[in-house]
């Protein structure tokens, strides 16, 4: 394997970890938005839609942790298929 090859690998594993802090920064964000929402608007709706991104934001940190993982394990196979 080349030079060219093994920096193409580092890119990869450096842009899957740019993606899962990327999910990470928006599940943040989405949590962060419903807690204001719930401390801020006495409304109901917005109550409501507070408790509701919560789970939104935790459904979305977990989905990005499961792409980080099945991605981390495509690259390494990858990568041990062309080192043999």
């Amino acid at each position: 394997m080349d030079l060219r090859d093994e920096l193409a690998i580092q890119r990869t594993v450096l842009a899957n970890q740019r993606t899962l802090l990327s999910f990470f920064t928006a599940s943040l964000a989405v949590a962060v938005t419903g807690v204001t929402l719930i401390k801020f608007f006495s409304e109901y709706w917005f109550y409501w839609l507070g408790w509701a991104l919560l789970p939104g934001a935790a459904i979305l940190l977990v989905y990005g942790l499961i792409n980080f993982l099945n991605h981390k394990h495509m690259i390494e196979k990858a990568y041990k298929s062309r080192l043999s």
